[in-house]
C-alpha cells in the first residue's frame, strides 16, 4: 500500500504531507494529535501508542516495545536489537502508525537514538511496499531535534511555526 499516487485528492492527506517531508511528525497539542490519529484510523492504519512518560528505565521501555509491537521472542532488549527486529514487523491493512506520547520526558541522547531507529524502520518499510509512519507528541512547545540522516524533524501542518506553539495548552 505503499504507493501514493501523484495526484491532487491525495496531497491533502495526512500520510502524504508527513511521508513527502520522512517519517516523522511532531505534535505539541495532544486534540491535534488524537484528531490526526482518528484519521488514520479511518483510512485503517493500525494504531500503536506509547506513553514515554511511564518508562522509568530502558527495561520498561524495552519491555513496552516488545509488548506492543509484537517483536519476535530473540528480542534483546536493545537499541540495536530493536533497529533490527523493527524490519521485521507485520504491517497489515493500509499502515502502521507509532506514536510516542510525552517524547521529551526522555533524554535528549535517547530521544535521537529513538527517532532514528523508527524512521529507518519506517523507511525500510517504504521499500517493501508499506507504510509505518511515527508521531511524536511533546509537552514543550519548543522542542527542538536534531536532523537524522540530513533530514530535519517537522512539527505537524497545524503547529509549523512557533507562533501556532505559543499559547497555552
Amino acid at each position: 500500500m505503499a504507493v501514493f499516487r501523484n495526484h491532487p485528492s491525495e496531497w491533502n492527506n495526512h500520510d502524504w504531507e508527513i511521508l513527502r517531508n520522512g517519517s516523522i511528525s511532531v505534535y505539541w497539542r495532544e486534540e491535534y494529535l488524537n484528531s490526526d490519529i482518528e484519521w488514520f484510523q479511518k483510512e485503517k492504519y493500525n494504531i500503536v501508542r506509547f506513553d514515554c512518560a511511564t518508562w522509568t528505565d530502558e527495561i520498561k521501555m524495552h519491555q513496552d516495545f516488545y509488548d506492543k509491537l509484537k517483536l519476535p521472542d530473540y528480542y534483546g532488549s536493545n537499541y540495536d536489537s530493536l533497529d533490527e527486529c523493527l524490519r521485521d514487523i507485520e504491517i497489515k491493512d493500509t499502515g502502521l502508525i507509532i506514536a510516542f506520547e510525552h517524547f521529551d520526558h526522555l533524554q535528549k541522547d535517547k530521544r535521537q537514538i529513538l527517532l532514528a531507529i523508527f524512521d529507518s524502520a519506517s523507511r525500510f518499510s517504504l521499500l517493501t511496499g508499506n507504510r509505518v509512519i511515527n508521531l511524536i507528541q511533546v509537552d514543550n512547545p519548543y522542542a527542538e531535534f536534531e536532523p537524522i540522516k540530513a533530514c530535519r524533524i517537522c512539527w505537524n501542518r497545524r503547529e509549523c511555526y512557533t507562533a501556532d506553539r505559543q499559547r497555552t495548552k
